[in-house]
């Protein structure tokens, strides 16, 4: 056993050995291997003589330099301003692009615009027949009421005229196309109430510079007041559905007004070429003709020109300011206002009086 175990030692002791020689060899092939890769450095030998050096070989060797960066140096600003050039390109170019954008949104509102008012054009001229025949029928209701005034003051005034020869005559008997005695009291008394109820309204309304005689019996009787009334309510129905079925962009005044008003604030210079300021007073002519069917300023409490919504709302146009840029000097939106007065208003006035 003691054998064993000796031979058992000297046996490690052998492998132990062994990787030693395999380790020290390895270490030394590596120095080896890592000095070779090296590259020697080199030995200044003071045997060897160097080229002589004079100032003239060190100026034309900077001169050759300078000479090269300054080639560099040119190639390098050309390019620069070739990358300017491309840049002042990319901007022109994107410009462009951004002037054909707003092209199209131009291109597409005036479309838009030429529609709106193609289509109001189209809508007006198909209700201008009713309104022409509502209007029509106004004048026809305020001519035979003033007929049936008219014929009723000739023939009191005729009874009166007989009635006073009577009493001038001195006769009983009445003369020709003359009154009976019941006739001239019932006529008499009907003279008196209606100066009574003349005198009462103009006490109630505040005139005190009226004289007695002046006044004219111009009064209806109920029934005709009630036959009247009834005849213009039914033509003032008639005139409120002839815009029922229009959708309110096309019969509404401040809308419609609006729309040019948008058009005027986004190209104030087309809007001017255009004329549209000579063309609205007859654009809104049937319009505002519907709202004035009922109008009369020769009634009492009739309402005045100022308080209609039509005349607030050009009133508002006109007067209206351009918030992007300032008001022009000749801006003939302030013209609209008078041209409807005279276009629409005075006609009017003057189909009343007539």
């Amino acid at each position: 056993s003691d054998e064993s175990s000796e031979d058992e030692a000297e046996i490690k002791w052998e492998e132990q050995q062994i990787k030693k020689a395999v380790k020290l060899s390895q270490e030394i092939y590596d120095d080896a291997s890592l000095r070779k890769s090296q590259p020697a450095k080199p030995k200044f030998d003071p045997s060897v003589s160097l080229p002589p050096v004079n100032l003239e070989i060190v100026k034309k060797r900077l001169t050759e330099r300078i000479t090269s960066l300054q080639d560099v140096h040119r190639a390098h600003q050309r390019e620069y301003e070739k990358c300017m050039e491309d840049i002042e390109s990319s901007k022109m170019t994107v410009q462009e692009l951004e002037k054909s954008s707003d092209a199209a949104l131009n291109y597409k509102f005036y479309r838009a615009m030429k529609t709106y008012v193609e289509n109001l054009i189209n809508c007006l001229n198909e209700k201008l027949k009713y309104i022409n025949e509502l209007e029509l029928a106004v004048h026809v209701l305020l001519q035979q009421r003033a007929i049936a005034v008219l014929k009723r003051r000739q023939e009191e005034l005729k009874n009166e005229s007989a009635y006073i020869r009577h009493l001038t005559s001195g006769t009983d008997k009445p003369t020709n196309g003359g009154l009976e005695g019941d006739e001239k009291t019932q006529l008499l008394e009907m003279c008196e109430h209606r100066r009574t109820c003349r005198r009462q309204v103009r006490e109630h309304s505040g005139e005190g510079d009226h004289h007695e005689g002046m006044s004219s019996d111009d009064e209806l009787t109920s029934t005709e007041v009630t036959e009247f009334q009834k005849s213009k309510d039914n033509v003032l129905e008639d005139s409120r559905k002839i815009f029922e079925d229009v959708h309110a962009d096309f019969c509404d005044i401040r809308k419609i007004l609006l729309k040019f008003q948008e058009w005027k604030e986004k190209f104030p210079d087309s809007y001017c070429d255009a004329y549209i300021s000579f063309c609205l007073p007859k654009l809104l002519n049937p319009l505002i003709r519907v709202q004035l069917i009922d109008w009369n300023p020769l009634e009492q409490n009739f309402m005045k020109l100022e308080e209609m919504p039509w005349f607030r709302a050009i009133e508002e146009f006109s007067d209206a300011k351009n918030v992007s840029e300032p008001k022009r000097d000749d801006d003939t939106d302030q013209e609209v206002l008078p041209k409807v007065i005279e276009k629409t208003i005075l006609p009017k006035i003057t189909g009343i009086v007539r």
